[in-house]
């Protein structure tokens, strides 16, 4: 809580570390399951084909340079970036776990480790994946005999264990299992500054070598302020406020088929997704 207004600050969820590093586990298994199996099984005029998860990137090469280049954005967002951070998930939460603490000497690695994961989370988009297989579903069931395979049942069960998972570990668990904020915590009336990485509150240390200061926790740089931060964030709001409108209302597709074309919005996404009762 704070000392200051009483509002809660954060709160821990309850158990060890050992429910996340279960719920991880479970994560790697249905990963490889997503990743190794078909997303659906497709009939069409008597050709029968699989579609997997990598499938649509290596379908995008195929295309225009321009279109290449999102074939490498969906390999990333869709199997690359997800195995890596997966992968320091279970290396940071089994090396506290088998210790019940970290250790010293493996301290800065773990803090290394758990923070480039999370800066990684955002872009690992299996969530967004799923969306969009959805989607593709949807749009398929209309033309062919579309039927769900293993990877899509183990795709969809991944994304749930992902809730899961992040809400057994809570927001600042792992980081304080790394390094307790206690250690570091600033003097009454010392200048202190908050690492925007681990969110620790710590005194100001002093400039290393390299003229910068870092986080005693994880290492990060600190920094009092960004520069023109305010302008920056509003001149990026107002960029989203105006690109809003049309991604949503014009259309993100065209299909022509037999001589008929149908542009496809986002918005007209949404109205199929509730007419195939998705």
């Amino acid at each position: 809580m704070c000392r200051r207004c009483g509002r809660r600050l954060w709160r821990s969820p309850p158990g060890t570390l050992d429910r996340p590093l279960a719920y991880t586990v479970a994560v790697i298994i249905l990963f490889g399951l997503a990743t190794g199996f078909a997303l659906f099984e497709i009939s069409f005029l008597g050709d029968h084909r699989s579609g997997m998860i990598m499938s649509g990137a290596i379908q995008l090469t195929r295309y225009s340079t321009a279109i290449a280049g999102v074939a490498v954005l969906v390999a990333l967002i869709g199997m690359i970036i997800p195995a890596v951070t997966i992968a320091l998930r279970f290396s940071v939460l089994a090396g506290i776990t088998s210790a019940g603490r970290a250790n010293p000497r493996s301290r800065p690695v773990l803090a290394a480790a758990w923070k480039l994961a999370r800066h990684l989370h955002p872009w690992s988009m299996l969530d967004v994946y799923l969306l969009g297989a959805a989607v593709a579903y949807s749009r398929l069931k209309r033309l062919t005999d579309v039927a769900i395979g293993v990877g899509g049942y183990a795709l969809a069960a991944l994304v749930f264990i992902q809730v899961l998972l992040e809400q057994s570990l809570g927001r600042q668990r792992v980081w304080r299992a790394i390094g307790d904020p206690a250690q570091y915590a600033p003097k009454p009336g010392e200048p202190w500054i908050l690492c925007l990485d681990c969110e620790l509150v710590a005194a100001i240390p002093s400039a290393g070598s390299d003229g910068r200061r870092r986080c005693p926790r994880c290492g990060s740089r600190l920094v009092p302020r960004r520069p023109a931060s305010l302008a920056t964030t509003a001149a990026f709001t107002l960029a989203g406020y105006i690109l809003y409108l049309p991604a949503n209302v014009q259309p993100v597709l065209t299909i022509t088929r037999f001589g008929r074309t149908e542009p496809y919005t986002i918005l007209g996404g949404v109205r199929d997704l509730a007419e195939a009762g998705l």
